[in-house]
C-alpha cells in the first residue's frame, strides 16, 4: 500500500512569508498592549538636560502620593532618580510600576527672593508596566 500525502494551501506563496512576520510582531505587542516601536523612554537623571515644554516618557515605580481636588501628584522613582508627576485623574496605587508620557515644566517657588522650585512632569498618559 502506497500512501500519498497532499497538501493543500489557501494562502498564495508571498503570504505564507508574512507569517512567521506577523506572528513575531503579535507576540511583541503582548496582550492588548500597543506595540511601542519608537518609543524613547528617557532616564529621569537626564530630564535636567531637556527644555522645558518637551514631550518625553519616563518610566519607573511610584512613590509617595499627594491626592489633591482636581487629581493629585506622586512620586516616579528609577534606578536613576525621582521627579513628580501632576495628574488630573487621580494618583496611582505605591509601587505600582508605569510609563509616563508627560510635559515637563517647572514651577517657581520663591522665598526670601531665593527659587526653590522645581522641575516636575505634567501627565498626559499613564500605563502600568
Amino acid at each position: 500500500m502506497r500512501l500519498t500525502v497532499t497538501t493543500v494551501s489557501f494562502l498564495p506563496r508571498f503570504n505564507r512569508s508574512l507569517i512567521p512576520l506577523l506572528s513575531g510582531l503579535f507576540l511583541l505587542s503582548g496582550c492588548g498592549t500597543p506595540l511601542d516601536l519608537g518609543v524613547t523612554v528617557t532616564p529621569i537623571e537626564r530630564l535636567s538636560e531637556e527644555a522645558l515644554g518637551t514631550e518625553v516618557t519616563v518610566e519607573g515605580l511610584v512613590g509617595d502620593r499627594a491626592p489633591l481636588l482636581d487629581g493629585g501628584a506622586y512620586l516616579l522613582q528609577d534606578e536613576t532618580g525621582e521627579i513628580w508627576v501632576i495628574s488630573d485623574d487621580g494618583v496611582p496605587e505605591a509601587g505600582e510600576s508605569l510609563r509616563v508620557q508627560g510635559t515637563l515644566e517647572q514651577r517657581e517657588i520663591l522665598i526670601n527672593q531665593q527659587d526653590y522650585g522645581e522641575r516636575y512632569l505634567q501627565e498626559q498618559q499613564r500605563t502600568p508596566q
